[in-house]
């Protein structure tokens, strides 16, 4: 009899502390609906989400393909003068000859500033030659980690070699590479 009174009277002592204290209640009650709501309309709040995480990798991709198109590098210059040869010319020309959908010249740091720094300027003076009356371009270097030969070196091209493979070797593979490995 004395477990019995023991145990209802703990019983009514909760049933009074938990009415004096209803937040918990309350915040119980108010997680479960806006769960059961979340539950009701589910793909929606999430649809954006996962819309941008499909995506991203995507303009990540056609970034780096502009910036490939678009970067000037070793091979475009005079090794004894630092200045454009004739296929950097060409290369300047046909991505500023139409309007440039991406108005940014990439340019490959050479060994030292000062070669560096005339590539810069040998590219912004073509720039600004082949830019008809349009917005100026950008010229931009590119980071060292970031750069790449946008031409394949000269020992690929006459071993017929493209990364350690001959080319009957790579059917279905293009044989230059036209970026890092």
């Amino acid at each position: 009899m004395r477990s019995i009174a023991i145990f209802f009277g703990s019983f009514v002592f909760c049933l009074v502390a938990s009415l004096a204290e209803a937040g918990w209640m309350t915040a119980v009650m108010r997680d479960m609906n806006r769960s059961c709501n979340r539950n009701h309309c589910w793909p929606q709040p999430f649809n954006l989400m996962d819309r941008q995480a499909v995506i991203m990798p995507f303009g990540l991709m056609v970034q780096n393909g502009w910036q490939k198109r678009n970067t000037i590098g070793s091979p475009y210059y005079q090794r004894e003068t630092g200045k454009l040869n004739e296929a950097g010319k060409w290369h300047v020309r046909s991505i500023m000859t139409p309007m440039p959908l991406h108005p940014v010249l990439y340019v490959q740091p050479a060994r030292t500033e000062r070669e560096t720094s005339e590539r810069l300027e040998a590219v912004r003076r073509a720039a600004r030659q082949y830019a008809t009356g349009r917005e100026a371009v950008q010229v931009v270097l590119v980071p060292f980690e970031q750069s790449f030969s946008p031409m394949p070196s000269d020992t690929s091209i006459r071993s017929g070699k493209s990364n350690g493979r001959t080319q009957r070797e790579s059917v279905g593979h293009p044989t230059e590479n036209f970026g890092k490995p």
